[in-house]
């Protein structure tokens, strides 16, 4: 964030929805709410959400976070700087991400850039999604299951529909990285609280038994199998695209997180009167097949999200 030069460049690089209330904002960039009691909005405006906000105090604010951020990005540089160093970040390397986007790589390339630091990184996702675009001029970035652009609808509607619970599935074991700070004479990220500490052991299960599956694949002989990479992932697609009742109680009622700043659930169970509320609590799931078939009873939850999102998007 240090070396945004606009806004434009901040959002791209740290996005703001319209359903997120500006205080959640002050910890997501890595600054105390109390530097923002000396603005005018704040009293009046730090519990609405972004769509609450006309056009002018929108701005205001952004531009508001903006320059806080930028500012204490400036101070945190030095220690983010020397664990880059110690840690071997430069020269070639290759990082790995569950995706999408492609925006944590092209803030690190560009903070590696912009203090001469000598580096040939490339990136490999699981896959590339909907706003790759907007980073793909600024990073060399691959894939796995597919490239931005060069997907299958409904594949790409297949990883669409469970994003969240991939995320959870491919979450560590530690809380986020809010900074970097000099201890005992190194740079050690400071972690925010573990999210998800009541779940972390359902998370496990799964990433052994992936782990198991993998080494399974790659002790027999099928070389053909093992060649295909998307053969290792037909299982996981098979789930986000028709869940065993057992799978969707074991996950449904998780709370993940997201940037929405707002206690939601991967497939929660509800009524479905009133309409607009069962709508509502669609919109904020996040695994919409799951949520679909769980409270609908229907064995055609996927080809029902798939119209859903082509009306709604």
């Amino acid at each position: 964030m240090e070396k945004a030069k606009c806004k434009e460049e901040f959002l791209a690089l740290r996005p703001i929805y319209e359903r997120v209330k500006v205080k959640d904002q002050f910890e997501k960039i890595g600054v105390s709410e109390s530097l923002f009691k000396k603005y005018s909005w704040y009293n009046s405006c730090r519990n609405k959400t972004f769509s609450q906000l006309s056009g002018v105090e929108r701005e205001r604010i952004i531009e508001d976070l903006f320059l806080s951020g930028k500012n204490e990005a400036q101070k945190e540089l030095e220690s983010l700087l020397t664990y880059l160093d110690q840690e071997g970040v430069f020269g070639k390397f290759a990082i790995v991400d569950l995706g999408w986007n492609g925006s944590m790589q092209r803030a690190l390339g560009e903070v590696l850039d912009s203090n001469g630091i000598q580096n040939q990184m490339t990136g490999f996702f699981l896959a590339q999604r909907d706003e790759y675009y907007k980073n793909r001029a600024f990073i060399e970035n691959y894939g796995y299951l597919f490239n931005y652009g060069d997907v299958s609808e409904k594949e790409n509607l297949l990883l669409n529909s469970g994003t969240n619970l991939l995320e959870l599935l491919f979450s560590a074991d530690h809380g986020t990285t809010l900074k970097y700070e000099f201890t005992d004479k190194k740079s050690n990220p400071v972690l925010a609280e573990y999210e998800y500490a009541d779940i972390i052991q359902r998370i496990k299960i799964c990433q052994n038994a992936a782990l198991d599956f993998i080494r399974s694949a790659q002790k027999s002989n099928q070389k053909e199998w093992i060649s295909n990479e998307k053969n290792y992932f037909e299982s996981m697609y098979h789930v986000l695209r028709d869940p065993t009742d057992d799978i969707i109680e074991l996950f449904g009622d998780m709370n993940y997180s997201d940037l929405n700043e707002k206690e939601m659930y991967l497939a929660k169970r509800v009524r479905f009167l009133p309409v607009r509320n069962f709508m509502n609590e669609f919109r904020y799931s996040g695994w919409k097949v799951a949520f679909l078939k769980r409270n609908l009873k229907t064995k055609h939850a996927f080809y029902i999200y798939c119209v859903l999102r082509k009306l709604f998007n």
